[in-house]
């Protein structure tokens, strides 16, 4: 029978192994939340940028100036006097996950902007960006861009994909829509994947660029929303029926 001193000793040995191997084990769990987190906050994390050419903003999602704790929405709200020549400039931004996805994508951008009264003539260039996206899921032939809304000035919209998955990555141009003015406007463009060269190759960001304008004088407004994303197979039934309507019409009439 092995000596009462011997058996405390032994279970003392045992008792710092456990601790040991459960420390280790504790240390490592810790080291590998914190790199997850850190890859988390350095990748596919959405950006809306504001700029008049003289104060320019960024805000990322869950950031500074971000009113919107939703992952994935960004929802901006310039304080008065920020831009000299406009009174007010909110600018909404979604994306994913609350909409589309890696393989399908979906940004949105809206946005109100009034000018001062009697303010000089001024412009606001808005910008959205998302990053990490993935390859096309299998059956996505292009991606549509798409934008409406009222302006008492000149609205351009244009869209990009950038495949070293830059945040406001201008690489490779989807579309480019307007100058739209006096009113009412709407436009649509789709780039097919066969169209484009190089194409989306995952990971990869996509960026919404608008400008608004708006001349010296009274007080001026525009609104719009904008999107980038995968056609819904009722735009492409259309869109292939529109092409088979005006190749019927081209045959009859030659």
């Amino acid at each position: 029978m092995m000596p009462a001193h011997m058996t405390d000793k032994n279970n003392l040995s045992k008792g710092e192994t456990t601790l040991k191997k459960t420390a280790k084990i504790i240390a490592l769990v810790a080291f590998m939340s914190i790199t997850t987190a850190g890859t988390r906050q350095a990748h596919a994390i959405s950006m809306l940028s504001v700029d008049d050419g003289t104060t320019f903003v960024t805000v990322t999602d869950n950031g500074a100036g971000d009113n919107n704790a939703l992952v994935g929405f960004i929802e901006y709200s310039a304080p008065f006097g920020t831009f000299a020549n406009f009174a007010a400039a909110v600018s909404l931004g979604t994306t994913k996950p609350l909409i589309g996805s890696a393989e399908a994508p979906h940004l949105d951008l809206a946005s109100v902007d009034v000018s001062s009264f009697g303010a000089a003539e001024d412009t606001l260039t808005i910008k959205f960006t998302d990053t990490d996206f993935a390859d096309l899921a299998s059956g996505i032939t292009g991606l549509r861009s798409e934008i409406g809304g009222v302006t008492d000035g000149t609205v351009t919209y244009a869209t990009y994909f950038d495949n070293s998955n830059t945040a406001f990555g201008t690489a490779t141009l989807l579309s480019d829509l307007g100058a739209f003015s006096g009113g009412a406007f709407s436009d649509t463009a789709y780039a097919s994947l066969g169209s484009l060269s190089p194409t989306p190759a995952g990971p990869y960001s996509l960026t919404l660029v608008t400008t608004v304008a708006h001349t010296a004088g009274t007080g001026k407004i525009t609104s719009y929303n904008a999107t980038v994303a995968v056609p819904e197979p009722g735009t492409l039934l259309l869109l292939g029926s529109g092409m088979l309507g005006f190749a019927f019409m081209r045959r009859r009439k030659s």
